[in-house]
């Protein structure tokens, strides 16, 4: 596995271990709310086109980072 860049769209994964019928996965904390926590919560109140805007934004330049 290589390891990626400092970036702070990725969570850093740290180790893994695998149990009996399980794998775990040791990563860093990180802040703030989900992105399914986020969409949970605008139900009832749709994103806005800047929102949606910054979200894609944010997921690509992660996905970009892992992809270099």
């Amino acid at each position: 596995m290589r390891a990626l860049p400092d970036h702070k769209n990725i969570v850093k994964l740290r180790e893994v271990y695998e149990g009996e019928n399980t794998y775990y996965l040791v990563m860093d904390i990180s802040e703030g709310k989900s992105l399914y926590d986020e969409i949970k919560s605008h139900q009832e109140k749709p994103f806005t086109p800047k929102e949606i805007l910054q979200i894609i934004k944010d997921l690509s330049e992660g996905i970009a980072c892992c992809a270099s």
